[in-house]
C-alpha cells in the first residue's frame, strides 16, 4: 500500500470508531476508502451517533478542532471574526467555494438526510447500516 493509501486506511479505522458503525469488516473499510481517494477527498464529515459531527482531514488523517467563536447564532461569522480563526500568515481571501448542508434525523424515523444545493441524500435502516440514539 502507498503511503496515502495506508493514511486514508487509518483514517477510515478511526472513524468506523467514532462513528459507531456496527460494520467494521476491512472489506467496508477499504471500500470506503477507496471511495475517498477515488474522488480526491480533502475532507470528511462524520455524523456521530449523538448527532455530534467530526471533520476530518482525509490527507492527515486527523481531527480538525472547530474554532470557537464566542457569541455566535451559528451562521457564518463575519470577515473579521472569520479571519481571527486561521492560523497565522493564512489570510481569508475572496470566497471561491462555498456550500451549506443541512443533515436531519426525524422522530419515528430510522433514516438520516442531507440537503445540499438541490439534491437531498437519504440514508436508512435499512437497508444502511447505522444506529442513531439521538439527544
Amino acid at each position: 500500500m502507498t503511503r496515502n493509501k495506508l493514511t486514508i486506511f487509518t483514517l477510515m479505522l478511526a472513524i468506523f470508531g467514532v462513528v459507531g458503525c456496527a460494520q467494521t469488516k476491512l472489506g467496508t473499510i477499504a471500500t470506503t476508502a477507496a471511495i475517498l481517494e477515488k474522488d480526491n477527498s480533502q475532507i470528511a464529515l462524520a455524523l456521530n451517533k449523538d448527532g455530534s459531527i467530526t471533520v476530518v482531514g482525509v490527507g492527515a488523517g486527523e481531527r480538525i478542532k472547530p474554532c470557537e467563536i464566542p457569541g455566535s447564532d451559528g451562521g457564518i461569522p463575519d470577515e473579521k471574526t472569520l479571519a481571527q480563526c486561521f492560523p497565522d500568515g493564512h489570510v481569508p481571501g475572496k470566497i471561491l467555494f462555498q456550500q451549506n448542508y443541512t443533515i436531519g434525523v426525524r422522530e419515528g424515523s430510522m433514516c438520516i438526510y442531507i440537503w445540499n444545493s438541490g439534491s437531498l441524500y437519504v440514508f436508512c435502516n435499512p437497508p444502511n447500516n447505522f444506529s442513531y440514539s439521538g439527544h
